[in-house]
């Protein structure tokens, strides 16, 4: 009778990889170790998933209860052999492997099924989508970057959610509008990038050349974002590695010479006597 909320955040399949054997054992043809512990893996936390939905089934609340299953990040394929394709890049920057992510919703007798929406949408849209399903008033004032989802999720609303959408992580950065994103990302060429993602997804013909005045108006809507932002508490940390790596090897040279001299300090002192 009572109202309920339930966030069930899966580790799988997250690092470190591990798997009870009789999961392994459904894939006797994958012989790629960390392939095989990722299907298995992904095959327990399927089984999982599937233990809630048949109790929300069970106890007659399927047209009741609104279910959202999203990731949170692309695969990071350097550690777990997952993979992004088509998309490029992986977890932690900001090419669509990094943040397209899959987003399933499911409100039985309220949206529809089988249904695949084509539009942006984002994690930060389920706080409002919830609180309009449950009756509960937006208040403006909180300033929520989300939208409401079900009424383009229901068909009864057209358009895009979000005509502009941004991301930022350490000295990585995009901006989305409509179709058009420009990025700075890990991998990269190390300045803005174009894309048109309607034709390109997976990111590979850069159009920042021949678009200035696009990559002009994406650099303006994403400065204007930026400077109402905090600074960044996740920053590249390879820079600052790379620095310490070279005054490490500064003092070693520094050191190394220091000996040499004191070296042949000693020969010429051994000379005179």
């Amino acid at each position: 009778q009572d109202p309920w909320f339930l966030y069930l955040p899966f580790n799988a399949q997250h690092a470190p990889l591990e798997a009870p054997q009789a999961y392994l054992d459904r894939f006797p043809t994958i012989t790629d170790p960390k392939r095989k512990l990722f299907a298995a893996m992904l095959s327990a936390m399927d089984d999982a998933v599937g233990r809630v939905l048949a109790t929300v089934r069970d106890r007659g609340q399927e047209e009741n209860t609104l279910i959202f299953f999203i990731a949170d990040n692309g695969g990071p394929t350097q550690s777990t052999t997952s993979r992004n394709g088509p998309l490029r890049g992986y977890k932690m920057n900001t090419y669509e492997g990094g943040p397209r992510v899959p987003f399933l919703v499911q409100w039985k007798g309220r949206l529809p099924a089988g249904q695949t929406y084509d539009m942006p949408v984002m994690n930060l849209d389920v706080t409002p989508t919830i609180l309009a399903a449950t009756g509960h008033p937006i208040d403006a004032a909180a300033h929520l970057d989300g939208v409401d989802l079900v009424p383009v999720l229901s068909g009864k609303a057209e358009g895009r959610p979000h005509e502009t959408m941004f991301w930022r992580f350490g000295q990585q950065w995009a901006v989305r509008n409509g179709d058009w994103k420009l990025v700075v990302s890990k991998g990269g060429s190390g300045r803005p990038e174009l894309y048109d993602l309607a034709a390109d997804v997976g990111e590979q013909q850069d159009h920042a050349a021949s678009e200035p005045g696009r990559v002009a108006e994406l650099q303006k809507l994403y400065d204007g974002w930026n400077a109402e932002q905090a600074e960044p508490t996740v920053r590249d940390s390879k820079p600052k590695k790379q620095e310490r790596k070279k005054k490490q090897r500064e003092e070693e040279k520094k050191q190394r010479k220091k000996e040499q001299r004191e070296k042949a300090a000693g020969a010429a002192a051994e000379s005179a006597s």
